[in-house]
């Protein structure tokens, strides 16, 4: 039976994944060597699947609801990146 020191673990791994992720993001888009980079992409490949069966499993037990976003606010933000130019 799942207890709240499981929850409060499984939190600490969602955001400790959350936080490797973009550490490795910023890695890759400042990486100066092809091998490098190809090298940190396969890690960060992997880290979002952890990151993803973490959070499904806490979605599923009911641990980690993320509030759905209001259509209007979807909406706004389609329009807004939209309209700006790729190479301003």
């Amino acid at each position: 039976m799942a207890t709240r020191q499981d929850q409060d673990l499984l939190e600490d791994v969602l955001i400790t994944e959350k936080n490797l992720c973009s550490l490795l993001t910023t890695g890759v888009t400042e990486c100066a060597t092809a091998n490098v980079r190809t090298d940190i992409k396969d890690v960060l490949n992997n880290e979002l699947d952890i990151q993803n069966q973490v959070f499904n499993t806490m979605s599923t037990k009911g641990w980690y609801q993320p509030e759905a976003a209001e259509q209007n606010k979807i909406t706004q933000a389609r329009n807004k990146f939209a309209q700006r130019p790729m190479n301003s």
